[in-house]
């Protein structure tokens, strides 16, 4: 075992998002300093939970992870591993009413 030299990145606020409609924000904090976001492109009516359906846009991923291309640019912390070398990351996501 070799003591894991990551976090790479200060833990930090990345991201928060707020419904005016329900009054919900979501923030996200990571150890990680890139954050890949999915919106839903490519639903089209798929079925979802309790008969509920899911349309273009109808939800979003925020995904923690490294800056796209960081193995190969020295400016950017790198998310290349060793042998032996443990990974370990932290990211929260916090829900609050306002």
């Amino acid at each position: 075992y070799v003591e894991p030299s990551f976090p790479a990145c200060p833990f930090k606020k990345v991201a928060k998002l707020y419904s005016s409609e329900s009054g919900i924000s979501m923030t996200v904090l990571s150890d990680l300093c890139g954050l890949q976001i999915y919106t839903g492109n490519f639903l089209n009516g798929q079925a979802g939970k309790d008969g509920s359906t899911y349309g273009k846009h109808s939800g979003i991923c925020l995904e923690t992870q490294f800056y796209p291309n960081s193995c190969n640019d020295k400016r950017f912390p790198s998310p290349l591993l060793e042998a032996g070398t443990k990974f370990v990351s932290r990211t929260v996501y916090k829900f609050e009413l306002q």
